[in-house]
């Protein structure tokens, strides 16, 4: 028993191995990139390593695949012109609008500004179960045929349609949709997952062409529940039973640089929790890797509005990430969106750095490699006589500026993510 459990165990850790990774590659593209790429017929292009994507891929040949390693950040252009290619992301895609007939399989995450439109016999899979690991900021369509499918809770904060004849399953997953929900003659949303699980949507409004559009599914109207009664459903359907496709709704969240207490403070606010028990805060440097830095306890069930703050009181200088993973009782969890803050050093020291006049030239000196800054010569009265972002890369730095420099005395100020130094200079 033990060696069968020890080889299910390989088998699974290998298949998620597989998934995370993209294999069999033409062609192999590296990040950080800015290329433009058209792979050609039955030609598999691969991007790879960490960092960002910010070029532009064209799916204009048949069966070309488009693979987006676990690591990688796309940002660029995604064109996709032949119904019979195939987008496999593992990584993370952030795009403005979203537009294809071909097949989209996502195993990471998914951040759509704008919106949706997955036409004729294009497929959009969502195998990531993590709830908002897909969030469509924006309207989402499914016309002519197509087929939309998720094992994951998503978040469209606009209009879901699903238009003359498209297929729409959930398994044991839900859909939490801001605008209205519009099912049209001939197309079907259905719930097929577990009968432990609750696949259930939540919408502002609806708008039903025949009863038996949705199957096996619980819905909700999150602005007005009473208001689902209103709606003739299939047989099959029940109405707002799942108390929330997600357990804590937020009203915000965001983080902001605490100066005066040196740190970083991360905020939320919750309008309603149900089972919730709490809220742990996970920091990243690169954005990739992420650690817990505290916990919060949560209020547990409350329609109240409910807001939290946490301060991490060691914040490093330049950019930082950080997001808040929600646990609920049974163990479950769900994380928010990733946040950006950038954190600069304010305090300012004449210790480390020595200025010098020499013939023509203003001499820097610092007791610590430096490799850019921003530099700053200011007038006693004020006046900015010289700014510039310079590279260093050594212990000094040597600036032609004396013979643009009257006699008198002047402030030079340096500034990088870490240090602030302040100088005053005689000139004669």
């Amino acid at each position: 028993m033990k060696r069968l459990l020890l080889s299910l165990a390989i088998f699974l850790l290998t298949i998620n191995f597989i998934y995370a990774q993209c294999s069999s590659c033409d062609a192999t593209v590296t990040v950080p990139d800015a290329g433009n790429y058209t792979p050609g017929n039955n030609k598999t292009i691969c991007i790879t390593g960490s960092g960002e994507f910010t070029g532009t891929i064209n799916l204009d040949n048949a069966n070309s695949i488009l693979c987006i390693g676990e690591d990688v950040i796309f940002k660029g252009s995604l064109n996709i012109n032949k119904s019979n290619t195939t987008i496999n992301n593992y990584g993370t895609l952030e795009l403005a609008w979203l537009s294809y007939s071909a097949t989209f399989n996502n195993y990471g995450s998914v951040s759509i500004t704008s919106g949706i439109n997955v036409n004729s016999s294009g497929t959009f899979n969502n195998y990531n179960t993590t709830f908002g690991a897909v969030d469509i900021n924006g309207d989402v369509n499914v016309d002519n045929g197509a087929n939309f499918n998720t094992d994951g809770g998503i978040v469209v904060n606009g209009n879901f349609t699903a238009n003359s004849g498209s297929d729409v399953t959930l398994n044991g997953a839900g859909l939490q949709i801001s605008g209205t929900l519009t099912v049209d003659s001939g197309s079907d949303i259905v719930g097929s997952g577990t009968s432990g699980s609750c696949e259930g949507i939540t919408y502002g409004s609806i708008v039903l062409n025949q009863t038996s559009a949705l199957h096996d599914l619980d819905v909700c109207n999150s602005t007005d529940p009473d208001a689902t009664n209103d709606v003739t459903f299939d047989a099959s359907i029940t109405t707002c039973d799942c108390s929330s496709l997600l357990p804590v709704t937020y009203v915000s969240y965001g983080t902001t640089a605490d100066y005066s207490n040196n740190s970083v403070k991360v905020s939320w606010s919750t309008s309603s929790e149900v089972n919730s028990y709490s809220f742990e805060i996970e920091k990243s440097i690169d954005g990739y890797e992420f650690d817990k830095i505290g916990e919060v306890y949560a209020a547990g069930n409350t329609e109240a509005v409910t807001t939290y703050n946490f301060n991490d009181a060691n914040p490093k200088y330049g950019k930082q990430y950080y997001r808040i993973k929600q646990l609920d009782v049974d163990g479950n969890y769900f994380y928010t969106e990733v946040m950006v803050q950038f954190y600069e050093n304010r305090k300012s020291t004449s210790e480390g750095m020595l200025v010098a006049v020499d013939n023509a030239n203003l001499q820097l000196s610092f007791d610590e490699y430096i490799e850019s800054g921003s530099l700053e010569v200011i007038a006693l009265s004020g006046k900015l006589i010289y700014q510039s972002e310079v590279d260093v890369n050594d212990y000094l730095y040597n600036l032609q500026i004396k013979n643009n420099l009257s006699s008198g005395i002047y402030i030079v100020r340096f500034r990088n993510l870490e240090n602030y130094w302040v100088k005053k200079v005689m000139v004669d």
